[in-house]
């Protein structure tokens, strides 16, 4: 910011000099004026007072007094940049799965499963449990990648089997994570995985929404089994409606999952390894269709850190269009320039016109 920027009117600056030559010519002009004695032999030892030097000061006070009024009438100022956000953003809808199926423990790394071997199983249903699990998992993920999107409009639907909206397209995060860490296998009590219906509700939270891109990011780990609307009717909505949709299974395709089991006669935790059966795997092949139709893309997480990638990649994919306009605010520092001039004029009016009256 240049000098000149910090007075709203730097034009009054040019009167500065103009106080200063008045006090010069008033001085000289007084040199001249005397009263007229026989003779000044009386006064020769006298010398001056302290008040008669200021008597002579006085009209650089007042000048002093001029300045600080022109300064006060240029208008100092103190500029504060500012930024303004100006976001063409996303709208994301968020469709996670809740059913049951969620709760398995395959997407954890076995080596961090056998931390809790000798944990009460209790303790570990209610400490551990709720993070480890596919859920846990995925909402951990799913947490980061909104913290990564602030500009963008990103609403939640859970769904089991029956679609709910949790929390509908919000700028506000933080209810929208409180919304994300209050879900569980409990919030919708209905049995089934109804994925057709999740993406409906998903679409019609984004119907009226203006934005330039409109995307549901889907999360599921079963086959569609429930609810009233198929997932290829439910693609066709969207592609006509412009909305993409990436669609994501996790849990592994074939072999066996570890499941927590309880000692009946220690109550101790034991980890049991369970056949991944044809309903515990996910219907790629739907899942695929569904976002070919609508030109997104279909990923598979058989782990929490491939989830992550994932999660990543649609982040790189879905980018907002962010614009910033820079604009200044000024704080006026006028106000004691303009009291600093009055004290002073006022002083110097007093004085000279009292204790320091000047004759002639």
């Amino acid at each position: 910011m240049s000098f000149l920027s910090v007075f709203h009117s730097p034009w009054a600056l040019a009167l500065l000099p103009l106080p200063f030559l008045l006090a010069f010519w008033r001085t000289r002009l007084r040199r001249g004026r005397a009263l007229k004695y026989s003779s000044v032999r009386l006064f020769g030892t006298t010398k001056p007072t302290v008040w008669t030097r200021l008597s002579l000061a006085l009209p650089w006070v007042r000048a002093a007094a001029l300045a600080c009024l022109i300064v006060a009438l240029a208008r100092p100022r103190e500029g504060m940049e500012s930024q303004e956000v100006i976001s063409e953003g996303v709208d994301i809808v968020l469709a996670l799965d809740l059913s049951g199926s969620m709760q398995a423990l395959d997407l954890v790394p076995q080596k961090t499963l056998r931390r809790f071997a000798g944990m009460d199983a209790e303790t570990f249903a209610k400490r551990e449990w709720p993070r480890h699990s596919r859920l846990g998992v995925a909402k951990s993920v799913v947490a980061d990648f909104v913290s990564k999107r602030p500009h963008d409009r990103i609403g939640l639907v859970g769904f089991a089997g029956e679609a709910q909206t949790l929390c509908p397209l919000t700028l506000d995060h933080g209810i929208l994570r409180e919304m994300l860490d209050a879900a569980n296998h409990e919030t919708i009590p209905v049995n089934g995985t109804a994925i057709g219906d999740a993406l409906m509700n998903s679409i019609r939270r984004l119907d009226r929404s203006k934005a330039p891109s409109k995307v549901v990011v889907l999360l599921t780990d079963g086959v569609h089994n429930a609810g009233s609307v198929h997932p290829a009717q439910a693609a066709a909505v969207a592609k006509t409606l412009g909305v993409r949709i990436h669609a994501i299974g996790v849990g592994k395709r074939s072999g066996t999952q570890l499941r927590p089991a309880q000692n009946p006669f220690t109550g101790a935790l034991f980890w049991q390894e369970t056949p991944i059966s044809a309903e515990d795997r996910v219907d790629e092949a739907s899942l695929q269709e569904v976002a070919r139709t609508t030109g997104g893309l279909y990923f598979r997480a058989t782990d929490g850190q491939r989830l992550g990638q994932i999660y990543d990649e649609i982040d790189k994919m879905e980018k907002s269009e962010i614009r910033t306009r820079t604009f200044t605010k000024y704080r006026e520092l006028y106000r004691p320039w303009l009291l600093l001039g009055a004290i002073l004029l006022l002083g110097e009016l007093l004085l000279g016109r009292t204790r320091l009256l000047r004759a002639p």
